[in-house]
């Protein structure tokens, strides 16, 4: 398209304490193919008490502080409310944009059937095992459609359970998918002003709950393979444990207000319930069972590992186990314990 028919952008960055990146975010952005007079950068600082609003200012960019720390859900509404552009971009703080991305991320916006659009995450580093295990899970990247198509629990388990094997983050052409996630993301601003935004009950699955509310309106979203960003994934599995923990409460209220069965992972479930009926009656087994019991019920973790040759992915199983585990336990808590 020519210049003066590109839409104008802004591109939104949502941040809290992540001084030490923010600029090479900033700078990433600085440096797109995209026409530099048809997209403005705006950062949206949700009461950092550390050296980020500094460090934004000397980058020229819009700058915009909460005065209190509000969450997510609202600074990514500021942004909107700030933006100028007819397309709103979000991008996580801890990630650097490829020079093209706001280019091809922008490109499906020309079919004004399209709602929605979400890029390609790969790994900025892969130093650490969780950040390996994430990039392996192609952590960051959009939902198959076939989640969206019913509520039924047992054709979510089937879908998650086949995507395991084949991901839509293999695609390689623009395909359509159920959600897109707000750290590589883009939204007609129409479209969010027209839905009031992100809810701001949410802490996380922000993102989740609004591809949803824009599904239900009929709404496309397409997730643009050639659109990359490299983000920085957590570095310790422990960490990354917690974290899905703490996050189970908005998945209670985000699951409760959509009116479908809470995603209680079942595989954590029935290891132990094996783990526990082998121990009592064949402990020896229980025990046999406590190592293998994630290579098979994550089957695909060993079948990739021999496939790929790749030895650590023996590992990713208990991982995965873990994560559930952390998932349903905190919704068990969220739900009946709180």
């Amino acid at each position: 398209m020519e210049n003066k028919k590109l839409p104008f952008v802004s591109v939104v960055i949502c941040t809290f304490n992540r001084s030490e990146c923010i600029n090479a975010c900033v700078e990433s952005l600085r440096h797109q193919t995209y026409p530099k007079d048809h997209y403005e950068i705006i950062v949206i600082d949700d009461a950092s008490t550390d050296a980020t609003k500094e460090i934004a200012k000397i980058n020229g960019v819009e700058f915009i502080r909460h005065k209190t720390n509000k969450g997510i859900s609202a600074a990514r509404n500021t942004g909107i409310a700030a933006a100028k552009g007819e397309i709103v971009v979000f991008i996580d703080d801890d990630a650097i944009a490829d020079s093209q991305w706001l280019t091809k991320l922008v490109q499906p916006f020309e079919n004004p059937e399209i709602a929605a659009s979400g890029g390609r995450t790969f790994a900025y580093k892969t130093e650490y095992l969780a950040e390996r295990y994430l990039a392996a899970s192609a952590y960051g990247n959009p939902a198959p459609l076939a989640f969206g198509e019913s509520k039924n629990p047992l054709w979510r388990f089937w879908v998650y359970f086949k995507s395991m094997f084949i991901s839509v983050a293999v695609a390689t052409k623009p395909t359509e998918v159920q959600a897109v996630f707000g750290l590589n993301c883009a939204y007609r601003a129409s479209i969010l002003k027209t839905l009031g935004g992100f809810d701001e009950k949410l802490f996380a699955d922000e993102d989740s709950e609004l591809s949803t509310r824009l599904r239900s309106h009929g709404a496309h979203i397409i997730f643009v393979p050639d659109a990359t960003i490299r983000h920085r994934h957590r570095e310790s599995v422990l960490k990354l444990i917690r974290q899905t923990y703490r996050r189970a409460e908005n998945t209670v209220y985000y699951y409760a207000k959509e009116k479908k069965t809470l995603p209680i992972f079942p595989f954590p479930i029935l290891y132990l319930l094996v783990v526990i009926c082998l121990i009592i009656l064949q402990p020896l087994l229980g025990v046999v069972f406590i190592v293998i019991g994630p290579l098979i019920l994550y089957s695909w973790w060993p079948m990739r590992a021999f496939r790929e040759h790749k030895i650590e992915y023996l590992l990713y199983g208990y991982i995965q186990l873990s994560l559930e585990l952390s998932s349903v336990l905190g919704i068990v808590r969220k739900k009946y314990f709180h």
